[in-house]
């Protein structure tokens, strides 16, 4: 199994990031709601969670982003999909894919978590996130 690339995992979570706020921004649209950035950081962050626990559970681990990059994620030790470890991984990347306002600091929080994660001997082998740990997944190349 081989493990994905920090810069492969980037690229998949910035195309879903994108995929996420336009969701957002065309949702507001429709509504007529007013557009602020609270607003749309509150939609994205359900947004999020619907978007990455639905990849899960009817593209088998796939976001949009993961397939166009072609990875994916796996549970670590088992093939069986864990629901309640689908959700927790769902809940714990959205504040951070939540649109908008803050793609800066998106982009800076994920290259500080990643440098940090890489930096950690355990995490090294696997590149895994805060959030795989807490779910037991990991992403490979597909």
């Amino acid at each position: 199994m081989q493990y994905a690339s920090f810069g492969k995992r980037f690229l998949a979570f910035l195309i879903d990031a994108i995929i996420i706020y336009l969701v957002s921004f065309i949702t507001f649209l429709i509504t007529r709601m007013e557009i602020n950035i609270s607003g749309m950081m509150i939609m994205g962050f359900f947004l999020s969670i619907l978007y990455f626990s639905s990849s899960w559970l009817f593209f088998l681990g796939k976001s949009l982003g993961a397939q166009l990059i072609r990875i994916k994620v796996v549970f670590s030790g088992s093939k069986k999909i864990i629901v309640k470890k689908v959700i927790l991984r769902s809940i714990l990347v959205a504040p951070i894919v939540a649109p908008v306002g803050y793609v800066v600091l998106l982009v800076i929080i994920y290259i500080i978590s990643s440098i940090n994660i890489q930096r950690k001997e355990p995490f090294k082998t696997k590149k895994q996130m805060f959030w795989d740990l807490a779910a037991d997944t990991v992403v490979v190349a597909t």
